[in-house]
This record gives structure tokens, sequence and C-alpha cells, in this order.
């Protein structure tokens, strides 16, 4: 099975331990360097670590390999905001609801931008 550090780095980070989920997605990219899910899991847990700046790297490792990913633009947003950034997480916001135009994350993360920004 081709997907099956994958799907440990998953089921870890649902378990809560993300360190160990970034291990097993750096198994799965060495079996499938261009795996169209590895770099976007590294990103998730390198965000849930509280490191945003090698979450961004993770998840625009993600986008080269799949230029329109569905959620890693959300996932960059979403560090930018932990990096205070605000401008850079709109524009990273703005890029995935083009892509997927009812993306949950992009779109509350426009909406809590938009509404500290009318707020201030």
């Amino acid at each position: 099975m081709t997907n099956i550090w994958s799907l440990i780095g998953i089921t870890l980070l649902f378990l809560g331990k993300p360190d160990k989920a970034i291990a097993a997605y750096q198994k799965q990219i060495e079996v499938t360097p261009n795996h169209k899910w590895a770099w976007y899991g590294i990103g998730e847990s390198f965000y849930l670590l509280g490191k945003p700046d090698e979450a961004i790297t993770a998840y625009q490792k993600q986008i080269e390999i799949t230029p329109n990913h569905k959620y890693a633009w959300g996932g960059i947003g979403d560090a930018f905001i932990l990096l205070e950034q605000p401008g850079r997480a709109m524009e990273a916001y703005k890029k995935q609801i083009e892509i997927t135009p009812n993306h949950k994350r992009a779109l509350n993360g426009l909406k809590a931008l938009n509404d500290a920004l009318s707020n201030w």
C-alpha cells in the first residue's frame, strides 16, 4: 500500500501526536516524493506544534507538488495569523477561496480578519 505512512500520519494527528505524525509523513515522502497530501500533513503538524514558519515551508512544498491543493493556502493563512502578519494571511485566504470557494477555514479566517480590522 503506497499511502500507508500518510494514513499513519493522519491517525497520529487525530490522536494529538503531531511530532510523531511528522515522522510518518516524512517516511511517506521517502516512498512517494510527490505525494499529494504528505507535505500538507507536515504543515498541519508544525502548525499544531506552534511552529508557523516550518508549517508555511511545508504547505508551500505541497503547493509546488499540487498547485491547486484544496487546503494548503488556508493553512498558510492560519500560520501567518500566528506570525501576526494579517496582510499575508488575507492574501493566502483569498487564494484558497479562488481554488475552493466554500473553504470554511479560509472564509472563517477572512471574517475574523475583517472583524478585527473593523474594530480597530
